[in-house]
């Protein structure tokens, strides 16, 4: 409960103000009715199949980003509305497709940043030529790892606005650190972390921010996001006083 009262100074409170999961998706369909791109990327997700830059179907794989998952970030950039997101994991660019879209429907010149190594090459470029192909707008691939990006994004403080991060990336303990080492300073206070924890060194991530940092929301979803949201920085300065 303390922990609710430290964040209640926040427009948005991911423990009180998140929409149920009918919401999200309800809030994506009615979007989609006036987006063909938006459309075109929730069938996607549906049907679970894809058009590969040849012309040729691709399945989906399982461990791809849901239908709920996307229905959720679209529901916290479109609420979030932030200037910069960042994503580590551009796989087949599905979820970076619903952020940029989420960013070109709040019409605030924000943008969405993917990281992966080698992202445009992925299933021999299936994702980059999806976002191609739907003519977005607003994105900027980072074609290194996140440990070669995210220290010279963090060292020259190209952070402004960062308010919501995707991570699904690293598929051991160090690389999730040290995404999270960077991006957790970089992240404007109000600011989401959504986690994708299908994967163990994910999960074990989550234990460690609850373990490291009880001023900080923590919230587990039933869709395989557990979502963290860093305070405002009063409260952070009241954390770290109590704690050094």
């Amino acid at each position: 409960m303390a922990v609710v009262t430290s964040m209640q100074e926040l427009p948005f409170n991911i423990l009180t103000d998140l929409a149920l999961p009918q919401e999200w998706l309800a809030r994506l369909e009615n979007a989609r009715r006036d987006n063909n791109a938006l459309d075109e990327v929730a069938r996607m997700l549906e049907t679970r199949r894809m058009t590969s830059p040849h012309d040729e179907s691709l399945s989906i794989p399982e461990d791809a980003v849901t239908l709920e998952q996307a229905a959720l970030f679209y529901y916290l950039v479109t609420t979030l509305k932030p200037i910069l997101s960042i994503e580590t994991g551009f796989k087949l660019g599905l979820a970076a497709a619903v952020i940029t879209l989420a960013h070109m429907g709040n019409g605030l010149n924000g943008g969405h940043v993917p990281i992966q190594d080698q992202a445009k090459q992925v299933l021999d470029g299936a994702g980059f030529y999806t976002l191609q192909r739907l003519n977005l707008q607003g994105y900027q691939i980072m074609e290194h790892p996140p440990s070669v990006v995210l220290p010279q994004v963090y060292s020259q403080g190209l952070n402004q606005g960062l308010l919501f991060v995707y991570l699904n990336s690293a598929e051991n303990a160090d690389e999730q650190v040290m995404e999270y080492f960077y991006l957790n300073r970089m992240l404007n206070e109000g600011g989401v972390i959504a986690i994708n924890t299908a994967h163990p060194a994910r999960r074990r991530l989550v234990e460690f921010i609850r373990e490291d940092r009880d001023d900080y929301a923590i919230r587990e979803l039933t869709c395989d996001i557990t979502l963290v949201q860093k305070p405002h920085l009063t409260n952070l300065a009241r954390h770290f006083a109590t704690r050094h």
